[in-house]
């Protein structure tokens, strides 16, 4: 989600508690769909207009056309929400003290994911950089074949650091050869916890 959906005083504002009365708490619901939605497709959720498609809009609902549509236009009624709808899509803007809420919310902070390098020389890379590799040997041919097959694995940095901490733990230097013999025996521990 590229903006950061804020929920903390959200139940306070004058619109959810309109909505709680119309609708429910299902109104509530929708209300924070409507935001995710709005976050996914903007960078900046207040005063900004964003164009979601009308599908994604019935399916994040979870409503009919009909109720959906009542749904925003009371919304749009009470001052929270601007909302068009043309051609398969809606176009909508946060208004007044949504608008204001979501205005002041931090940015969004982005998890890392496991690394995966695409190529060998991104390999060869990170093992010079971050572990002092000797470039003649991150760039040797057989350690390079190595490199390769990791890719070809979607072996992650996290998979060989951990095979690391297991050949540093065995009193042998992480090089690259012996951290594929280490990798595997990551690779079935992970296999073995999966299966419990």
């Amino acid at each position: 989600m590229p903006a950061f959906l804020k929920l903390a005083g959200l139940s306070s504002l004058v619109i959810v508690r309109k909505l709680e009365q119309r609708f429910g708490a299902v109104g509530f619901g929708r209300l924070i769909k409507v935001l995710e939605l709005v976050g996914e497709v903007s960078l900046s959720v207040a005063d900004e207009p964003c164009v979601i498609a009308w599908a994604d809009v019935l399916e994040g609902l979870q409503a009919d056309d009909m109720k959906a549509w009542e749904f925003l236009t009371y919304c749009e009624k009470a001052g929270a929400l601007c909302v068009t709808r043309d051609e398969g899509r809606l176009q909508v803007t946060l208004c007044a003290e949504l608008a204001a809420l979501m205005a002041n919310a931090p940015a969004a902070l982005v998890m890392p994911g496991p690394v995966l390098f695409e190529s060998d020389e991104q390999w060869a890379e990170w093992f010079t950089a971050d572990l002092n590799c000797p470039l003649h040997l991150a760039s040797d041919a057989q350690t390079r074949r190595l490199y390769l097959r990791w890719c070809a694995t979607n072996v992650t940095v996290a998979e060989i650091e951990a095979a690391i901490e297991l050949a540093v733990g065995d009193g042998r230097a992480p090089l690259p050869a012996v951290l594929h013999e280490y990798l595997k025996t990551v690779r079935n521990n992970k296999i073995e916890r999966a299966r419990r």
